[in-house]
Formats: C-alpha cells, structure tokens, sequence
C-alpha cells in the first residue's frame, strides 16, 4: 500500500523498504484501494469485487496504477539478486500466481516460503486454480512443503 511507505520507513529504519507492486511479470497493475490503509486492497479486481459483496459496509474507493515488477526482478534490483532465508506472501489473490512465475529452487532461492492462498480467486491461465497447485508448484521449484494453510471463513 502506497499510502504506508513513510510509516514503515519511519517504523522499521533497518528494513529495506521498496515501493514497488509485486506481479507475475514487470508492468502496471490497477491497485483497488478499498481503504487508506489495509491490507484489502489488492491489485486482483476478482478478490476486491468479492470483498465487497460479503462486507457491503465497504466499497472500492480508489484505483491506482502501480508498477509491478516480479518477485526475480525485485530480488536481482533491490537485493544484488541474493534471495532472503524468509519470503512472506501475502498479495491478496496473487500469491499463487507470483509464487508459480517465480524461478527459484533448492539451491537458489529463499529457504522457507510462506504464503496464503486466496481461497476465492481464480487462476488467470485456467480458470479455477486446483487445491494441489501450491503444492504442485513447491514441488516443481525443488521445495519441499512442510504445510500449507488455506484460510477458513464462516
């Protein structure tokens, strides 16, 4: 979120803080900004739109166009292309998409990976994204998954 670069700045000083949307691929993202300052707002039109339907009190406020570059890409620009031991995802309805466009493997790569799978969204190349696909993609990387935790809504 654009709108939180300065606090995290300000916050964490010892932290490399890069203003940058994460994608598949380098380009410009629409960021749908349902508030000043949450992490709902997302650049997956599906996931804000499916937000907002269940949580009526919310509406998407605003639609930026934010550059994106790939999680390779912003390792190789920002980190001299050294991987960190922990890569955290958390792109509201991207992440898998990111976590499969991304060329890591075991020898090459972050040792542990988090991320959690928006359980709503939709893969773009297929349509509908089969539980196993985290999996699947770990597994083609030379990861090995010791769990995956897929969110529950009542």
């Amino acid at each position: 979120n654009p709108n939180l670069i300065q606090a995290f700045q300000a916050l964490r000083p010892e932290d490399k803080i890069i203003n940058i949307g994460c994608g598949v691929a380098e380009g410009t993202l629409d960021f749908y900004m349902i508030d000043h300052a949450s992490g709902r707002n997302t650049f997956d039109r599906t996931t804000a739109e499916a937000f907002v339907a269940a949580h009526p009190e919310f509406r998407i406020r605003e639609t930026r166009a934010i550059p994106v570059l790939s999680l390779d890409q912003i390792v190789t620009t920002h980190c001299s292309g050294i991987w960190p031991d922990l890569l955290s995802l958390d792109i509201e309805g991207l992440d898998y998409a990111v976590l499969q466009a991304a060329h890591f493997d075991s020898t090459r790569g972050p040792k542990v990976t988090g991320w959690k799978p928006a359980v709503t969204a939709r893969d773009s190349s297929s349509g509908s994204r089969p539980p196993s696909g985290p999996i699947n993609t770990a597994n083609s990387a030379g990861l090995r998954m010791r769990a995956l935790a897929i969110p529950i809504f009542a």
